[in-house]
């Protein structure tokens, strides 16, 4: 519900929200107005289809979104969009957070089943890869191929690492305060990529 975009609007000269929600991206407008920031624009669009011109923004975060969308085009997307020299950060889950969800079945709930989620994971997987196509859920991203098509589109300094870990001195310390873990039953589990489009 846009807390990244309302945190990094008390960073940043501007901040570009979107959502592919019309509710939750009035519901960041709200809030932000109500915060007194305004630097912060917040639409409905999907991500996998900007309106934004190509080369639009300084830096791209994507959390908690991509493997929510067929991701090989929404990050097409967040490739166009981010100027040469610019910064892309995006998280994803590996086949552990499925593992974890399945043994566990974490925040389980009257509407929420974790052990569905985790199949209907693997099944959205198995035919976005097949089929390019996706009905909305999970998809497991492949870090290794996630990196490669990063490369592929000309960018340097990729660093990859468990979620909440990257950049940090003290690694015990950023695992304890991270949302998630970077592994789950000896598979990659929550992890995120941060990268510089080349100029």
């Amino acid at each position: 519900f846009g807390q990244w975009s309302l945190a990094m609007a008390g960073m940043n000269e501007h901040v570009e929200a979107f959502d592919v929600s019309a509710t939750r991206a009035d519901f960041v407008s709200a809030v932000a107005q109500k915060a007194g920031l305004k630097n912060l624009t917040a639409t409905q669009q999907y991500i996998e289809k900007l309106s934004y011109p190509d080369a639009s923004f300084d830096a791209i975060f994507c959390y908690g979104v991509i493997f929510l969308t067929p991701w090989r085009e929404s990050l097409a997307e967040l490739i166009r969009v981010l100027k040469p020299g610019g910064r892309l950060y995006v998280n994803a889950n590996g086949f552990g957070w499925y593992k974890f969800l399945w043994f566990t079945e974490h925040n389980k709930g009257p509407d929420y089943d974790p052990r569905r989620s985790a199949a209907n994971a693997l099944m959205n997987t198995i035919n976005y890869d097949r089929t390019g196509k996706t009905e909305g859920g999970d998809i497991i991203i492949d870090q290794n191929e996630l990196v490669t098509r990063l490369r592929e589109n000309n960018f340097t300094d990729i660093e990859t690492g468990e979620e909440g870990c990257l950049g940090a001195t003290d690694l015990a310390a950023a695992r304890s305060k991270a949302f998630f873990r970077g592994e789950y039953g000896g598979d990659l589990g929550v992890y995120e990529v941060i990268a510089t489009k080349k100029k």
